[in-house]
């Protein structure tokens, strides 16, 4: 299907007269994030300048009534990472191009069914249990240990993690489920190269404000004779001035597919209000996570500008943590183009040694919309309380969406 998809968008590419007899609707996306990082403490090994950047650029097309295809490319690295120090050659930017999207999606099956098959993104990006796709405002390091399976596989965070996977959707006013079967291209070691996804993600409209969402996921890792599942529920409540959610996700872990065992569990609660003003618009805020048992999952939940930083990708390895998060989002009147941010961070965490407290952050970021589809970005973190080296950074960013 790839080279199918591939020979098709060679076609519309180089004979567009010949594609626009064959295509229709045809549409193009793009976003290109750069992000720079400045993180500094009195511990010498800790001083850091990091300036990474990732190029998306994506085809979608008509090819028949009801079938549609789609292709995504990514192209990402970090600043001085080209050998050539005159800069990169043709073949170097082609060689780090992927194609992290190439898909069919066929519709209207029996009049209410959707079925996307191939390398596709999948899940919410602000998810704390699954999602594999571009993600955004965080520049961590190229290189994250990852921990030995069955864990959930790691990548790096500035990538896109993709699956080779067929996903089975309905959609109703009230009602939206997936069934996804898909093996894992980007694993967490080289011990097993057959890990594969199944799973299942329901979410049920009670009201206008009130929603019910559950999943279950299952990961096999066949040469381990093994498999790690999360289950969950997660209700939520969302009206004009109220936001509130609470999870609890848990493990189960076994020589079968949804097999029982004592397992690792998490536990994330938030809550947030909206307060308009004649000046400006606040919206405190309030989350707290605590997992025990080793919980693992594949979220993209990273907290703070610091603190991410020494927990790594949460929950993609062993141990527990204990996160509050306390913020403030503030949008000013007369400065309309703006939104600003201040977040408390306090964080602990166990590696088989007991908790330990790692530390409170503070950070301030502000987002600037230079117009729909430009956003620049400032942010400053720091860290206290963690030990004697005191680290702190800075970030600028862009996100430029076409």
């Amino acid at each position: 299907m790839k080279k199918l998809l591939g020979i098709l968008l060679a076609c519309a590419m180089v004979v567009p007269a010949f594609a626009g007899d064959i295509f229709s609707n045809v549409e193009t996306y793009g976003e290109i994030q750069t992000i720079g990082s400045l993180t500094r403490a009195k511990d010498a090994d800790i001083n850091s300048r990091t300036v990474s950047n990732r190029v998306i650029f994506g085809l979608g097309m008509d090819l028949v009534e009801d079938v549609r295809a789609n292709v995504t490319f990514l192209n990402s690295n970090y600043w001085g990472t080209d050998a050539n120090q005159n800069g990169a050659t043709v073949n170097d930017y082609f060689d780090r191009i992927r194609v992290a999207e190439a898909n069919v999606t066929l519709s209207n099956i029996f009049g209410a069914l959707e079925l996307k098959v191939g390398r596709q993104f999948y899940g919410d990006e602000n998810s704390t249990v699954m999602y594999y796709g571009p993600t955004h405002y965080k520049n961590v390091p190229s290189t994250i240990t990852p921990a030995l399976p069955p864990v959930i596989p790691t990548s790096n965070i500035q990538d896109s993690q993709s699956l080779d996977a067929a996903v089975l959707s309905y959609t109703s006013d009230k009602f939206a489920a997936n069934i996804i079967y898909g093996k894992i291209t980007e694993t967490a070691s080289d011990y097993d190269d057959d890990e594969s996804l199944l799973g299942l993600d329901a979410k049920y409209n009670v009201s206008d404000a009130l929603a019910l969402q559950a999943y279950l996921f299952d990961y096999a890792y066949p040469a381990l004779n093994n498999h790690l599942g999360i289950w969950g529920v997660k209700p939520t409540y969302k009206d004009d001035a109220l936001n509130l959610a609470v999870e609890f996700a848990k493990n189960y872990t076994g020589n079968k597919a949804f097999a029982s065992s004592n397992k690792g569990w998490m536990v994330k609660a938030d809550a947030g209000i909206d307060v308009a003003f004649e000046s400006m618009d606040i919206t405190p805020r309030v989350s707290y996570i605590h997992s025990e048992k080793d919980f693992q999952a594949n979220g993209n939940y990273m907290p703070g500008l610091l603190i991410s930083y020494g927990l790594g990708q949460l929950f993609r390895g062993s141990g527990d943590v204990r996160i509050i998060n306390g913020g403030l989002d503030i949008k000013f009147a007369s400065l309309e183009k703006w939104n600003f941010a201040l977040d408390y961070f306090g964080a602990s965490n166990d590696y088989g040694t007991g908790m330990e407290w790692f530390g409170n952050e503070f950070d301030l970021m502000a987002k600037y919309a230079l117009n729909e589809y430009v956003e620049l970005h400032g942010a400053l973190g720091i860290l206290t309380n963690a030990d004697e080296t005191h680290p702190y950074t800075g970030q600028l960013g862009m996100i430029v969406r076409f």
